[in-house]
């Protein structure tokens, strides 16, 4: 189960890497185009993308089916966790750590309300009474769930506009637009890893946390019942495996 959280950051480097080769490649392709007089195929043969794009666009496809099973994987278990501690101030089920992602219309928010309790949550719960106030602002999880939407609805334009080439002015579009794209999923990608470093630190003080109070003598925890353990969810939480 460590091995999860690896795995997520090794598809979000692959992806960044990929989303900056691809943005390489669309750049030569315009660099073609201003040297073209046609497009680089006949108008009446139909669009057929370059070798070299398709190439990227399938290990792009690989790598972000990969990341958001793993994403979903994680982000489950550390909701469970929170429910595990009997936080009574979670709005939903553990289940919709997952459902949230599928159901139609409540994907555009309910991924970002859980988000954000775990982030406040997580903090509160670990902090000295004292300290509650230094909950650390959770924008940086605004900012993500913002450049995630955005980045689906010009995915979603990018793939209309792959199927409606017809001649070199429309060439010339998609790949401006795509040069735009990917230079945008590259931001997304860096602010998901910011976020992740964070919760990583966090998920890590909850855990000591609760081993402490675990650990601690009977005299000492004022008769209240033992901690949930906290299963980790993968590397972030840099813990042992289950």
């Amino acid at each position: 189960d460590a091995g999860r959280g690896k795995a997520l950051k090794i598809f979000f480097y692959i992806m960044l890497g990929l989303n900056l080769i691809s943005d390489c490649s669309f750049y030569l392709q315009y660099i073609f185009l201003q040297n073209a007089a046609t497009p680089p195929v006949p108008a009446a043969d139909g669009p057929h993308p370059d070798l070299r794009q398709q190439l990227i666009a399938i290990l792009l496809v690989l790598a972000i089916l990969g990341s958001i099973i793993t994403f979903i994987m994680w982000f489950s278990r550390a909701y469970k966790n929170l429910h595990a501690l009997h936080i009574s101030s979670l709005n939903f089920e553990p289940g919709w750590a997952i459902g949230a992602w599928f159901v139609p219309f409540l994907n555009l928010g309910r991924p970002f309300v859980i988000m954000r309790e775990m982030w406040e949550e997580t903090q509160y719960y670990y902090l000295p009474k004292e300290e509650k106030f230094m909950v650390s602002s959770s924008a940086i999880v605004g900012w993500w769930w913002a450049f995630w939407l955005i980045g689906n609805v010009m995915g979603n334009i990018s793939s209309i506009m792959a199927k409606s080439l017809k001649g070199i002015g429309s060439y010339y579009t998609y790949t401006e637009f795509g040069i735009v794209y990917h230079m945008f999923n590259s931001a997304t990608l860096i602010i998901t890893l910011l976020m992740m470093a964070q919760m990583q630190g966090y998920e890590k003080r909850l855990r000591q946390y609760v081993d402490e109070q675990n650990n601690l003598p009977p005299e000492s925890t004022v008769s209240r019942e033992p901690l949930a353990p906290i299963v980790p969810s993968g590397n972030i939480l840099n813990t042992q495996p289950e």
